[in-house]
């Protein structure tokens, strides 16, 4: 008989298996084997991750945008993303969000890069330690993120301070996913924002706490059609308003409920859907019929207006109210009760023989 043996993929942990039995070594990225390790790698050195965690986790970064069946992620550095499938994380996508802290491989396939063997990061993992400075600033959206903006060549998001001193140019910030407030917040260029200041280590500047200003409009749902729904409201005449279910917060949506959202025109397909979706109320009851409508406005108890009173009850042509049953005789039943009145009783019978005597 022929042994089938199975060999080890990429997305395999390094080091022994479950039966104590070694895996073969693959040289990762890095140039190292897995299993091995080097004293001169540091304690938060990404060769000593690594080497440590094999072949398939050699980065970092944070969640930065999910669409059908694929995403993208954030590096460390918020300087780049990385496109990702669904199928190479390892876990449920359902229970991804933006902003979620993940570790990955990378793919090259010719000049495009892609993320393999996603899986999340305990929360607080990539803590960074900036210094945030209390004042809070306004300012205008000059960039979006890359992810919601493919066209543009810089991934980092930038805004841009509303005032600045007589003759000076308003100083400028660049922002990822992480400077967020609302991660699912969609921003795009002239967006009206507030935020505040982080200072690395290193000593750049960069914009956190970014909150949107908008108004919020409220609706109701629609219609739903799988990943995406249409609401009550039209940002251009005669085409409901579209939304995506990744924009929803805090469960799901029904046909009828109430909702609150932000209008977003989207730079590059120059449409509008909503974002920011809240369920702010259920669905309500069916209206009732026409006919009841109609029938409870009769028995309408209101004494401000004109009233109807019946004085006197309708009577048929008989004089007698309601209907009363009738039996209409036919010729056929004339007849058969004739027949019945001419046959022979068993009186009939029995005196045949005394008339005969």
């Amino acid at each position: 008989a022929t042994r089938i043996r199975r060999l080890p993929s990429e997305c395999e942990n390094s080091g022994t298996d479950g039966g104590g039995r070694a895996r073969r070594s693959v040289a990762n990225g890095d140039g190292l084997s897995n299993g091995s390790t080097s004293d001169a790698d540091g304690k938060g050195s990404r060769k000593g991750r690594g080497a440590r965690n094999g072949f398939r986790y050699t980065h970092r970064g944070y969640i930065a945008a999910l669409k059908d069946s694929f995403g993208f992620i954030e590096n460390e550095e918020h300087n780049q993303d990385v496109f990702f499938h669904f199928s190479v994380f390892e876990g449920n996508p359902s229970q991804l969000e933006p902003g979620q802290e993940v570790e990955f491989g990378l793919s090259h396939k010719g000049p495009k890069r892609s993320a393999e063997c996603v899986r999340k990061l305990p929360a607080g993992t990539l803590a960074s330690q900036e210094t945030v400075r209390p004042e809070v600033f306004s300012g205008v959206v000059e960039r979006p993120v890359r992810c919601f903006n493919p066209d543009q060549e810089h991934y980092a998001g930038l805004v841009r301070l509303a005032t600045a001193g007589e003759g000076e140019e308003p100083p400028a910030y660049e922002f990822g996913i992480t400077s967020l407030t609302d991660k699912h917040d969609l921003l795009q260029k002239g967006d009206v924002v507030q935020f505040q200041v982080s200072v690395t280590s290193e000593g750049v500047e960069r914009a956190t706490n970014i909150t949107a200003v908008r108004t919020r409009i409220q609706a109701t749902v629609e219609a739903i059609k799988g990943q995406f729904g249409f609401l009550s409201y039209e940002a251009e005449e005669g085409k409901k308003l579209f939304y995506h279910m990744t924009e929803v917060k805090g469960g799901h949506l029904q046909v009828g409920d109430k909702v609150e959202f932000v209008v977003v025109h989207h730079q590059r397909t120059k449409k509008y859907s909503a974002c920011s979706v809240v369920k702010i109320g259920e669905s309500q009851p069916s209206q009732r019929p026409e006919r009841l409508v109609s029938r409870l406005r009769t028995l309408s108890v209101d004494d401000a207006g004109p009233r109807i009173v019946i004085v006197r009850q309708p009577r048929g042509p008989d004089g007698t109210n309601g209907f009363a049953s009738r039996i209409t005789e036919t010729e056929e039943d004339t007849n058969t009760e004739s027949a019945e009145n001419l046959a022979p009783g068993p009186d009939s019978i029995a005196t045949a023989p005394e008339v005969a005597a």
